[in-house]
């Protein structure tokens, strides 16, 4: 498979895999990775290893939250790489109706036009285990 351009790039992650993981879509967001996806949170010592695991540690976070939203992008793109750095505002909405805003930074490789890799380093608590 091609290299995905720096737009798709930047559509694979905001267009597919955040909004799915806004809306609650388990396998949009699933569709968006490798069979074998790590995913990793370092700042938790967190490591999931594919799609199940991946699988359960949304379906936990889609649970215990009225709403998650990620926006106010800023994207570093290697294109040859596949690669994608991204920081963005994520406001967790608590079902009290509070709501827990964070600044996490991802990173994400591609192969074969999805993720193979994501990196997550997150502020605060961790909301997906």
């Amino acid at each position: 498979m091609k290299n995905l351009s720096r737009e798709e790039i930047i559509s694979l992650a905001v267009d597919y895999y955040f909004v799915s993981v806004d809306q609650k879509n388990i396998n949009k967001v699933l569709d968006t990775m490798q069979e074998n996806i790590i995913f990793s949170i370092p700042t938790h010592n967190v490591i999931k290893n594919g799609k199940d695991e991946v699988r359960n540690m949304f379906e936990k976070l889609f649970t215990e939250h009225k709403e998650v939203w990620h926006g106010d992008f800023t994207h570093t793109i290697d294109v040859e790489s596949q690669n994608l750095a991204s920081t963005f505002t994520v406001k967790n909405t608590e079902h009290d109706g509070s709501i827990v805003i964070k600044y996490n930074c991802n990173f994400f490789e591609i192969e074969d036009g999805k993720f193979s890799s994501i990196t997550v380093y997150m502020q605060g608590d961790n909301t997906l285990n």
